[in-house]
């Protein structure tokens, strides 16, 4: 097993934990951050808020590498995502850094 094969395990496990935790909770809330790294890699960091047992709960939730940086793209990767973990009809809050791709009101996040 390579240590690419055993990190992945790792990951999805984690995953499961954090999608049985998220099963639990009629409400969730996001928060993310669009940036760019040295090498002009556009990227999406997705953190999932919660109340778990009564006790407000924090997980990282996605990486995501865009394309472009506008809402629009923002969006369509965001929303595959929260459906993918099934938390998009569970969402009521989003909080973001208020960058211009995800606070205009036409055309954008």
């Amino acid at each position: 097993m390579t240590l690419k094969e055993i990190i992945n395990c790792i990951a999805k496990s984690i995953r499961a934990d954090i999608l049985e935790e998220i099963k639990e909770c009629c409400v969730v809330g996001i928060q993310i951050d669009e940036l760019s790294d040295i090498t002009s890699c556009k990227v999406l960091t997705v953190n999932v808020k919660y109340t778990l047992t009564g006790a407000p709960a924090s997980q990282f939730l996605a990486l995501i590498e865009l394309d472009k940086s506008d809402g629009e793209n923002i969006y369509k990767h965001l929303s595959l995502i929260l459906k993918e973990f099934g938390i998009f009809d569970k969402l009521k809050s989003i909080c973001s850094d208020g960058a211009p791709a995800l606070t205009l009101k036409k055309k954008e996040l």
